[in-house]
């Protein structure tokens, strides 16, 4: 894109860049309106002071993006020109139409704002106070580095638009390929009620049990694991629950495949299937040293899978 160099400042020229290539605007309507522009604000005859700021604000609402192409800061109601419009003794006049200006998103995008001359320092914020007139008036633009210029024309096109609420979206990408059921995730296992005979001896059942998935995805992963944890007894067995009347010297032995499974060890894995999935187990009750002492014998595992 050509630029005159008396027409564009080089700030601005970021801006219109950017907004030239993100379509807003075409080349031939950002020179054809910054000229138009130019001539407006910088013409001497201010006796038109309404209708010129009355159309201005309403081309700068029908085309908020081209605000942004203001080709350098623009003095706006100068001295003399106050003085021919009478404007000095009269200061609210003068900032009604700068503050009907800069409440216009285009303008606050690129930071336009009310100030006073260098000489009086820069306003903390869009209004004009009493005690400064109209002489003093400046319309400033604020320099864009590449970066903001850059952002501008996103920031543009969205100014116009309002926002009704806000959607927040909460979760997790796991790689898991299975998930458990929900009757899996707590699993209850009724051992049968067996003598300290069969504890003591090794001869009590495996009461069988199975971890449930569901949804399987085998090209993800194509096997899965289990570790049990929990309170140990003895070698890697699980140690009943310290409650009123329960058993002595009594724990359980996990196993997978007919196979002691200790606490705290991964499984075999376990091949997977597309679809539901269940992992089966055993436990048994089994002595943990010395004369087994009838009681409530219950106990708590975890588990977690793993998919290697």
């Amino acid at each position: 894109m050509n630029f005159d160099r008396g027409l564009w400042g080089p700030e601005n020229k970021i801006v219109c860049v950017e907004l030239n290539r993100s379509g807003l605007l075409s080349n031939e309507e950002l020179r054809a309106d910054t000229l138009y522009y130019r001539q407006v604000l910088s013409k001497r005859d201010w006796h038109g002071y309404g209708i010129w700021g009355r159309w201005l604000v309403a081309r700068m609402r029908r085309h908020p993006a081209l605000a942004a192409c203001l080709c350098r800061p623009v003095r706006w109601l100068a001295s003399d020109s106050a003085h021919q419009l009478g404007l000095s003794s009269r200061p609210h006049l003068g900032g009604m139409l700068v503050r009907r200006l800069c409440f216009l998103p285009a303008c606050r995008l690129v930071g336009a704002l009310a100030a006073p001359d260098r000489r009086h320092g820069r306003l903390s914020s869009i209004a004009w106070p009493a005690s400064l007139s109209t002489r003093h008036l400046l319309m400033n633009t604020y320099s864009l580095h590449p970066v903001a210029g850059a952002l501008l024309a996103l920031a543009v096109s969205t100014s116009a638009h309002a926002f009704d609420g806000t959607v927040n979206f909460n979760g997790n990408v796991v790689d898991a390929p299975c998930t458990i059921s929900t009757d899996g995730k707590n699993l209850q296992v009724s051992m049968q009620d067996i003598s300290t005979g069969a504890v003591l001896d090794g001869s009590a059942p495996k009461t069988p049990f199975s971890i449930k998935l569901n949804n399987c995805s085998t090209a993800i992963k194509k096997t899965v694991q289990v570790t049990f944890s929990g309170t140990k007894a003895g070698d890697g067995m699980l140690a009943l629950t310290s409650e009123s009347g329960a058993a002595k010297n009594v724990a359980i032995q996990l196993y997978q495949d007919g196979k002691a499974l200790k606490l705290d060890t991964t499984s075999a894995s376990v091949k997977l299937k597309t679809g539901d999935n269940d992992i089966p187990f055993a436990a048994q009750y089994t002595s943990n040293g010395g004369t087994p002492v009838a009681g409530k014998a219950n106990a708590i595992a975890q588990f977690t899978l793993s998919y290697p």
